[in-house]
């Protein structure tokens, strides 16, 4: 793709678009405004529950549609879902009957709320970085007895063997899914259970299409492994600065600056076409 080729930009929110203290700073403003200036769509592609989504879509004023869940739900911010993939109840609960065997948050989004049955002193802090409410309910089989979008376990990351302990109920419930879900580690002490067609690279294809937009005139901005897929299905795929070294490759460019700071060098590089921006 010639530079300046560039329609559709997704970028990943924490470790991407957020500044090192995660929040949103001036190179997201900025990468945004530019886009909007050169009528290039901007939009976020995110692990985050989609309300969550709707925070950050609301303070950049972003209109397109967002990513989120893991690429479980394509949504209008502040209106309707264009698209859902949903854990059948069945599976839900196989999940979560394994995970009350460790020492885990447990929380399920339903897509209209964000609940957990293991209130403890994370769940403030986690709920403050998401920018949403967590309500408390008794039982989180019977609250996904209908489905849910996505199962998200956290272990404690101040324990020692945290990771090991993820890892280990990654396994198990691997094992119960019977092909009906996927268990993704997004970072060393959280694993999300989700459809198992839900992907970011699958959900940018589908926004894509829902926007007429070739898939070659996309680009995706990420730093982590659950974003290698889109970063790969894109037309154009960026790591920022403070990707981890091992997922460079490919055709995949790396910035030179970290965060937002990254994603505003790959839109002034992509999407103005800068001489000696060029990753």
């Amino acid at each position: 793709m010639r530079d300046g080729g560039v329609r559709l930009v997704a970028v990943d929110i924490d470790g991407t678009l957020l500044d090192k203290h995660h929040m949103i700073g001036e190179s997201a403003r900025l990468a945004k405004k530019i886009c909007d200036t050169r009528g290039v769509a901007f939009t976020v592609a995110t692990g985050r529950v989609s309300t969550s989504a709707e925070v950050v879509a609301c303070e950049l004023g972003i209109t397109t549609p967002l990513i989120a869940n893991g690429g479980a739900t394509i949504k209008v911010p502040g209106g309707p879902y264009l698209r859902v993939l949903a854990l059948p109840g069945e599976a839900a609960r196989r999940a979560i009957m394994a995970a009350r065997r460790y020492p885990v948050e447990r929380y399920v989004f339903t897509g209209e709320c964000y609940v957990t049955e293991t209130l403890c002193e994370e769940t403030l802090p986690y709920s403050q970085a998401l920018g949403i409410p967590i309500q408390e309910v008794r039982d989180l089989v019977q609250a996904t007895t209908g489905g849910a979008i996505s199962l998200v376990l956290r272990a404690n990351r101040f324990e020692p063997g945290h990771e090991q302990l993820a890892d280990r109920l990654k396994a198990e419930i691997e094992a119960l899914s019977a092909g009906e879900f996927r268990v993704e580690k997004t970072l060393p002490h959280l694993l999300e259970v989700l459809h198992r067609g839900a992907s970011k690279g699958e959900a940018l294809r589908a926004l894509c299409d829902m926007l007429t937009v070739p898939l070659a005139s996309s680009m995706a901005i990420g730093d982590g492994f659950g974003d290698i897929d889109m970063i790969d299905a894109a037309g154009i795929g960026v790591l920022v600065a403070n990707a981890h070294p091992s997922l460079s490759g490919g055709s995949r460019k790396r910035t030179r600056a970290s965060h937002a700071d990254g994603v505003l060098e790959a839109v002034r590089a992509f999407v103005l076409g800068e001489s000696g921006a060029t990753l």
